[in-house]
């Protein structure tokens, strides 16, 4: 009777068994595949190629001022999804629309700081993203004292870079700097490998501090 009961038993989770090990099977060979298939969903659907379209700016009055101090009242802080300037960076030919806000959507159109840091030329942390589908993915070609350019409607910034890194979206250092920084330094982001489709747990980081420009002044 025993032994019957052990064929039985064999006969249901035999199946189960080999089922099991045909499906891990499959996943790890498969793992490749399925992961460029779930980027490229991604892509399509978040990150579709940005809209780069300078049109978007002709409301935005740049200013040329490069020093000095800008008074808060004088400033129209943008509101979530707002243009209010664009970066540059000479040597790798980057010239994109910078918005407040850095959510899929924005970043469609465009580079977006994120609602948390701060504006350029107040004390603190300015943090800004980028698609590696767009021209943020040139920034593995960034070196060490290049400069990196932010045009705004009070102010005209400039910043050099002495750091890079690649690191998670949740990089202790990049959150401390957010958090508890007295300088003025920007720091930008990207996914990397900046050659994948879709999102990725790491981020390439570019580091730089404040060279020039408008100081806000923060005192009520």
């Amino acid at each position: 009777m025993k032994s019957r009961f052990n064929r039985i038993g064999a006969f249901i989770y035999m199946p189960v068994f080999f089922l099991l090990i045909n499906s891990l099977l499959f996943w790890v060979i498969g793992q490749p595949i399925i992961t460029f298939v779930t980027s490229s969903v991604e892509i399509f659907l978040l990150n579709e190629a940005p809209n780069f379209d300078e049109k978007v700016l002709n409301d935005v009055h740049f200013s040329d001022k490069k020093e000095g101090v800008v008074e808060r009242e004088d400033i129209t802080y943008p509101y979530a999804g707002k243009a209010y300037g664009k970066i540059e960076i000479k040597t790798l030919d980057l010239d994109e629309p910078l918005y407040f806000g850095d959510d899929d959507e924005t970043l469609r159109m465009g580079a977006g700081q994120y609602i948390g840091s701060v504006f350029p030329g107040e004390k603190g942390t300015t943090l800004i993203g980028g698609h590696n589908s767009s021209d943020f993915g040139k920034l593995t070609e960034l070196s060490t004292n290049d400069f990196i350019t932010i045009n705004t409607d009070y102010g005209h910034y400039e910043y050099t870079v002495y750091q890079k890194k690649i690191a998670k979206y949740n990089d202790k250092e990049v959150l401390a700097l957010l958090n508890n920084s007295n300088d003025k330094r920007l720091i930008l982001y990207t996914c990397f490998p900046v050659n994948r489709l879709g999102l990725t747990d790491n981020r390439l980081y570019i580091f730089a501090e404040y060279t020039s420009g408008p100081i806000i002044n923060e005192e009520l």
